[in-house]
């Protein structure tokens, strides 16, 4: 059987309004282990929801550009939302030192492993990423943000990837579901609070910047969307989670939907089943959330386990930061 066309789950077409998956919602056998057929399964026609516009951000023309220079951010390009997102250039493991991402602490706890994170051996990290922040291991943020600028831009280390270990972030957030909900992994291998990553004085980098731009891997949307653009005076860690969040939460209109049709049939069908396990996994509320509509999180299917972010530069001097994201573990 063909795959439905996108069209005749609408009465009345509404070019910006969500695109919704059909109701009722009709389980597949091995929802996790094999892939949903939901092309098989979708009733011929269906009622949409009230039409929600989708709007994406545009730059009003009243609110000046920053300088550029290491701590205030311009667009990487000259035409707003054209930033292409970039998959992280270094293969891990690396050799470069810890010393090229950390100070020597002043005061080292003696429970601190030796060995293999004292400054001068090989960090299992590569690449100039400015990990700075903390002593290498994961709890300590204390030293957040350094004394002094030794690297173009500080990431915060909570928005960096593990340096102990990238391929087990420290970080443990599903970006379908609220920053509040993140955890991280202590020294102790145990899970705490984040709260200290949403307080006021938790600046995402160093020199602070009043502007960033996160550029994201849409998955299925591939370039569709442009970058988040984060606006504040003085932009925080819990900014940047928040804002990634509502990123991701944006509905997907039929004209995207349409469009992400257009280049592949294959993509539209993982597209809807992505929406339909999304939809099956918030028990007792599966019809309220599949009347939401598609979200841009169903463009990334299961990969949407946070891993951590990395700023790539420019030759003109302008940085943004770049989201990884991993396969996610969830049932």
């Amino acid at each position: 059987m063909d795959p439905p066309n996108a069209g005749q789950f609408y009465q009345q077409p509404q070019r910006n309004s969500p695109f919704v998956v059909p109701s009722p919602l009709v389980p597949v056998p091995g929802l996790v282990a094999t892939p949903m057929a939901t092309s098989l399964t979708l009733p011929p026609s269906w009622a949409p929801n009230t039409p929600q516009m989708s709007v994406p951000y545009v730059p009003s023309p009243h609110v000046p550009s920053p300088a550029a220079s290491w701590h205030h951010l311009q667009p990487a390009t000259s035409a707003p939302g054209t930033i292409a997102w970039q998959p992280y250039p270094y293969p891990h493991p690396g050799t470069l030192p810890a010393a090229a991402f950390w100070s020597t602490p002043a005061l080292v706890a003696p429970n601190i492993p030796p060995t293999p994170l004292i400054p001068g051996q090989p960090l299992a990290m590569s690449g100039g990423l400015p990990l700075q922040g903390s002593q290498p291991s994961w709890a300590p943020v204390e030293s957040w943000p350094p004394r002094e600028q030794t690297l173009p831009v500080h990431l915060s280390p909570w928005l960096s990837p593990n340096p102990v270990n990238p391929d087990r972030p420290h970080v443990v957030w599903d970006v379908s579901e609220a920053p509040s909900k993140a955890q991280r992994i202590s020294g102790k291998d145990i899970f705490v609070s984040m709260h200290e990553a949403f307080a006021p004085d938790a600046t995402a980098v160093f020199p602070e910047t009043d502007e960033i731009v996160v550029v994201c891997d849409a998955g299925l949307a591939q370039d569709m969307w442009p970058p988040i653009r984060i606006r504040k005076e003085k932009v925080t860690s819990g900014d940047v989670f928040w804002a990634i969040y509502e990123y991701f939460q944006k509905t997907v209109s039929r004209d995207e939907v349409e469009h992400i049709k257009s280049r592949s049939e294959d993509d539209y069908r993982r597209l809807l089943e992505a929406c339909y396990r999304r939809c099956a996994r918030t028990s007792g509320l599966a019809d309220i959330t599949r009347r939401q509509g598609v979200k841009r999180v169903d463009c990334l299917e299961d990969r949407t386990a946070w891993w951590g972010l990395w700023p790539v530069f420019t030759p003109d001097g302008t940085w943004s930061l770049h989201l990884n994201l991993m396969e996610s573990n969830r049932a």
